[in-house]
């Protein structure tokens, strides 16, 4: 959101007196932490809140349908309509069917899986596309023509609704499906929609052709506007109350009614969105922005609402006005994401270089759950980071850097001494907070996050060939990254070799590269270890006897689902594969993300959340 330009200021100042002008109470930029919605190239020209409040679905001028997922702002899904603008856009309720409107053809496609049902042309432009409340059929209507009902997954025309005067700029359905407004060029026609019959026809000089109709959520009431005003009709076309005349002489782009039937939002081609309140007719808020807005919503509770187009979506609470979520540019600037072993938060580091040309790093806890940031302590260091389960988390940096930070107090826990050689040294906290493994390129040491010493291990080989994990109770850590080596089982509280693990027993298989990551399930019975290869090796942790070997491309990183039932391989490439740990079978692939697509995204079936070529179940 930007504030209007300072020469405008008190010509604002002055109105808000008559028109009860404000402005939101937070910023994108004020608001500290913000996340990217850049999927869009270009406008946005239409956005819907899903009927279960899960999801955002926008479309536009890029010829694209994007699906959110709205508590984390994460890409569920790119849907390639056309290379053109999609004027219109409909979700049926029960989240089967998308159907865009183009210029002058529809399409329909799956929900959940983006497929196209069906495309149709039509002889003149598009001009609304709206789904019956029982997600059977779709009703479109264009330009100089008729009113089409069709068969939602099958593109079989059920009924044509023939207009009189065959004018049609706006269309809308009734929530309980009895009853269609169509209307357009000084007519406005009340249809019974389940039988094909007209009920009332509104021909006043009042109904010009650019106006816009919205029927109430539950009484037989709706609203019309015109380039005088917003006027509440009852069936019978009598105006109930006093028409809002605050927009007069401006075009509406989109009206929508609160589920309470209380309050109005309205956006116009002149940048403003307002709410009024129905019963007295007095403005609630109204906004400028500095640039045309072209749809405007409320999500199915009625708390908060979003307004679009040249920027992001921004979600706002209704009733104080404060900023809810912002999705305009947060993660851009992330090193590194660390998911704690309960899968309950996410440990993100930022890296940035300031204006004076300083190096930055900002330290966030995040919820898996709420998506809620909290900026924990900042350095000028580029550092690795561990998790526990109990706000304790590590910060390492080079051989100097090396320290355990508690999030409930944000202050430092302690700091370990420097290095005992010149080499980059590597921290990774057990889930319980208690110990700290440290490694180094000839030497690995186990402490309690108190600085004592449990036990130490000499080892042959550069720093960077080691990955550690500690299993969910710590009662296992596992050390890797030698080529052509598994993976060492040792004791998590006092680094003694616990269970060794095995080469298949007909030895044709054999370690082809070094692990590039390890991981426990997390009941502790597996181990996983993804190869720079693209095996993905598992083997059970109490008789080390190897269980699968899953191939893909190159891995950086293993995971283990919530349940125990699968796991997840990030692939160089940034594509990921999900595995079924009782036969090995592979179950999905999630692709590549396509040009334009934002950092992150999420699979709503698995609950998968990746970042780049990284990939997190949630809980």
């Amino acid at each position: 959101m930007k504030y209007p330009s300072l020469q405008f200021r008190f010509i604002y100042l002055f109105l808000a007196f008559f028109l009860n002008l404000s402005f939101p109470a937070g910023s994108c930029a004020q608001n500290g932490h913000e996340f990217s919605w850049s999927g869009h190239n270009g406008r946005i020209r239409r956005i819907i809140v899903s009927d279960d409040n899960k999801f955002v679905i926008t479309a536009g001028e890029d010829g694209t349908i994007k699906i959110w997922d709205k508590l984390s702002g994460a890409l569920v899904r790119t849907i390639l309509v056309d290379r053109n603008f999609i004027y219109h856009m409909a979700v049926s309720k029960d989240q089967q069917f998308i159907a865009a409107g183009l210029s002058k053809s529809f399409s329909v496609f799956n929900f959940n899986s983006g497929k196209l049902l069906y495309n149709k042309e039509m002889g003149n432009s598009i001009e609304a596309v709206s789904f019956t409340p029982d997600s059977k059929s779709l009703v479109v209507a264009t330009e100089n023509d008729s009113i089409v009902q069709w068969e939602a997954k099958s593109e079989k025309i059920i009924n044509v609704f023939e207009q009189p005067n065959k004018k049609i700029t706006y269309l809308d359905i009734s929530d309980d499906g009895n009853y269609m407004l169509a209307g357009g060029d000084s007519l406005l026609v009340l249809w019974n929609l389940k039988e094909n019959k007209i009920i009332k026809q509104f021909s006043d000089p009042e109904y010009m052709k650019n106006g816009g109709v919205r029927f109430f959520p539950k009484s037989q009431k709706f609203l019309f506007s015109n380039y005088e005003h917003i006027a509440i009709k009852d069936f019978d076309g009598k105006t109930i109350g006093t028409p809002i005349t605050q927009f007069a002489n401006r075009t509406i782009w989109s009206m929508k009614i609160s589920p309470d039937e209380q309050f109005l939002l309205a956006t116009t081609s002149d940048h403003y969105p307002a709410a009024w309140n129905l019963n007295t007719g007095e403005l609630v808020f109204i906004y400028s922005y500095s640039f045309r807005l072209w749809d405007v919503c409320f999500t199915p509770d009625g708390k908060e609402y979003a307004v679009v187009g040249q920027s992001p979506p921004v979600f706002w609470n209704f009733t104080n006005r404060e900023l809810v979520r912002c999705f305009d540019g947060l993660m851009s600037k992330i090193q590194s994401i660390e998911q704690s072993p309960d899968y309950k938060q996410f440990l993100i580091h930022q890296f940035e270089t300031t204006d004076n040309y300083t190096m930055v790093s900002h330290y966030l806890i995040m919820d898996a759950k709420t998506f809620k940031l909290d900026t924990i302590c900042e350095n000028d260091a580029w550092a690795l980071t561990s998790l526990s389960n109990n706000n304790l988390f590590t910060i390492n940096s080079g051989n100097e850097l090396r320290e355990v930070w508690d999030k409930s107090t944000r202050k430092k826990k302690y700091s370990f001494p420097k290095a005992s050689s010149s080499e980059a040294s590597k921290m990774t906290i057990s889930p319980d907070g208690m110990f700290v493994l440290i490694e180094e390129s000839k030497l690995v040491q186990l402490f309690t996050t108190s600085g004592s010493l449990i036990n130490q291990l000499p080892r042959d080989g550069s720093w960077f060939e080691y990955y550690a994990a500690f299993s969910s109770t710590g009662k296992y850590v596992t050390l890797s990254g030698v080529e052509g080596e598994l993976p060492s089982m040792l004791d998590g509280k006092t680094l003694e070799q616990r269970t060794k693990l095995q080469y298949p027993q007909d030895n044709t298989i054999y370690m082809d590269s070094e692990i590039r990551h390890v991981a426990f399930s997390p009941d502790e019975k597996l181990l996983a270890g993804a190869s720079k290869s693209g095996s993905m090796y598992v083997w059970d942790t109490e008789t080390g006897k190897m269980l699968h070997i899953l191939q893909g491309s190159r891995l950086i990183r293993a995971t283990f689902s919530p349940d125990n039932q699968y796991i997840m391989g990030s692939h160089a490439d940034m594509s990921t594969s999900i595995w079924r740990l009782s036969d090995g079978a592979l179950v999905k692939t999630l692709t590549l993300p396509q040009a334009g697509d934002p950092e992150f995204t999420i699979d709503p079936e698995f609950r998968v959340w990746k970042w780049m070529e990284w990939a997190f179940f949630l809980p």
